[in-house]
């Protein structure tokens, strides 16, 4: 990879350039705080990922878009997936005498 600088866009949740060994990595959820989601965080692992194998990359800086770097756990992504969860298990039949979760 030579040293011009480069963008790529793995995701649109991830803005990446690269520079003179250096990779800079935007998570790109503003209006969420930046908060992790599945989608943010498999972009994000598979850029770490890609970058780990680049020799001509030293250093990682890592930010995010807007007011905030990263609010932690996107909590609605979250309490989607746990409902999905309980309306799964709520469909199984239980056993003779059982009650249903």
């Amino acid at each position: 990879m030579s040293n011009a600088a480069q963008t790529v866009s793995s995701s649109p949740v991830i803005l990446e350039s690269q520079h003179d060994g250096i990779a800079l990595l935007v998570m790109n959820r503003p209006d969420k705080l930046n908060a992790l989601n599945n989608e943010l965080s498999t972009a994000l692992n598979e850029a770490l990922a890609r970058i780990a194998k680049d020799d001509s990359i030293h250093v990682v800086v890592l930010c995010g878009a807007g007011r905030a770097f990263c609010a932690g756990g996107d909590l609605g992504a979250i309490g989607r997936a746990a409902s999905a969860t309980r309306l799964q298990s709520s469909d199984r039949s239980c056993a003779p005498g059982c009650k249903p979760c």
